[in-house]
């Protein structure tokens, strides 16, 4: 995703488009970030179970 921003920033599609579409990337990649740090922080509150004999 990071390298697709950076290619659009370059100039690869430039105009309204180029920065239409850099802004929706940088909001998916900002999202997809945010789904993982939750992800993680849920894991971190977990707690392994006694196991059964």
């Amino acid at each position: 995703m990071i390298t697709l921003i950076r290619l659009v920033d370059g100039g690869a599609l430039k105009g309204p488009a180029g920065d239409n579409l850099a802004a929706d990337l940088r909001t998916w990649d900002r999202g997809f970030k945010d789904l993982f740090t939750r992800a993680l922080g849920l894991l971190d509150t977990l707690h392994p179970s006694e196991p059964t004999p």
